[in-house]
């Protein structure tokens, strides 16, 4: 894949079945290795089924960018307005509630430039604040998070396999360089 072909885009309906897919794909690579297949499997059934994104994508406290490159789906993120848990201080905030790539372009800046689309568009939403929950053993996304300039505000519970988990909630201002 050549990256001078990558392009983040905001995603429309007419990307359900995409999103549906590359957020199964994602998930899977991101969390099959350290979780009960089972476990896996049901969430993403219940989360990344077309219609639940259909769903999602028609909200319109939720927007989508979607990565490209060459006109194939590398990644997206999932912006959501809405109350924050009461950890996150920040004026004005906004859930980054998922951020993920395909395995075979990590490492290549996209994560760096979805994020950057990210920032981009918190504040055309006239928002100040950032926060996202991150499961506490995704060292490689806390890092990744750590270097934008999150830190963590708290906990929230995170339900999963049946179980309940205490995921840190991470928050920084949207104005910041990272």
């Amino acid at each position: 894949m050549d990256s001078d072909d990558f392009e983040i885009r905001r995603a429309s309906v007419g990307d359900v079945e995409t999103l549906a897919a590359l957020g199964a794909r994602t998930f899977r690579d991101a969390y099959l290795k350290q979780s009960v297949p089972e476990d896996v499997e049901d969430y993403v059934a219940s989360n990344f089924n077309p219609a639940q994104i259909a769903a999602q994508i028609s909200d319109p406290d939720s927007v989508f960018l979607l990565a490209e490159v060459g006109g194939q789906p590398v990644g997206y993120a999932k912006l959501r307005s809405g109350p924050a848990p009461g950890c996150v201080r920040g004026r004005k905030p906004l859930e980054l509630s998922r951020l993920y790539l395909d395995q075979r372009v990590i490492g290549r800046g996209h994560g760096r430039a979805l994020m950057r689309a990210c920032l981009d568009e918190a504040v055309r939403l006239g928002r100040e604040t950032i926060w996202l929950g991150v499961w506490e053993q995704n060292l490689r996304a806390r890092r990744f998070y750590e270097k934008w300039g999150f830190r963590q505000a708290g906990t929230h519970e995170f339900i999963f396999g049946g179980r309940s988990y205490e995921d840190p909630v991470l928050e920084r201002p949207i104005r910041d360089e990272g």
